[in-house]
C-alpha cells in the first residue's frame, strides 16, 4: 500500500511539473565576460527547480554546475572559451534537459587584443628596420 501511494505522489508531482511546461531562459547579467571564463552571471527565466542536476553550459564547453537561486533565477559561472565571440547559453534545470532559448553570452578578447597588439608591434619594427 506504502510503494502505491508513492508511486501515485511521484506521478501527481511528475505531472504537475510536465503541466508547468519547460523551463525558459529569458536574459543574462552580465552577458558579457572575459574569455578566460569565471565570470559570475544571472540567469532569469522560468521554471528552474530546486532539485539536484542544475547545469549551465555556454557554447559547446563542458557543462558546469549551476546553482538555484529561485524559480526564476539560477546563477552559473562562464567557461573558459579558446576565443572571443558570442556563444549561446543553456540551462539544464534537471528535470527536462536543457533550454534552448537563443540566449547569448559575448567573451570578450582580452586576451585575443594583447595578441593583436603584439602582432601589429612586430609588424611595425620589421617595417622600421626595412626603411633604414
Amino acid at each position: 500500500m506504502k510503494k502505491q501511494v508513492l508511486i501515485i505522489l511521484i506521478l501527481l508531482v511528475w505531472n504537475a511539473i510536465a503541466a508547468c511546461g519547460s523551463h525558459v531562459v529569458s536574459s543574462l547579467q552580465p552577458n558579457t565576460g572575459d574569455a578566460s571564463g569565471g565570470t559570475t552571471v544571472l540567469a532569469f527565466g522560468s521554471g528552474f527547480f530546486n532539485v539536484p542536476g542544475i547545469q549551465c553550459k555556454f557554447g559547446n564547453n563542458t557543462a558546469s554546475v549551476g546553482t538555484f537561486i529561485s524559480s526564476t533565477i539560477v546563477k552559473c559561472v562562464s567557461a573558459n572559451n579558446t576565443v572571443p565571440g558570442v556563444v549561446p547559453v543553456e540551462i539544464d534545470n534537471g528535470i527536462d534537459g536543457f533550454s534552448n532559448n537563443n540566449v547569448s553570452f559575448y567573451y570578450t578578447g582580452i586576451h585575443f587584443m594583447h595578441h593583436v597588439n603584439t602582432v601589429l608591434m612586430i609588424q611595425r619594427i620589421i617595417l622600421l628596420l626595412l626603411l633604414v
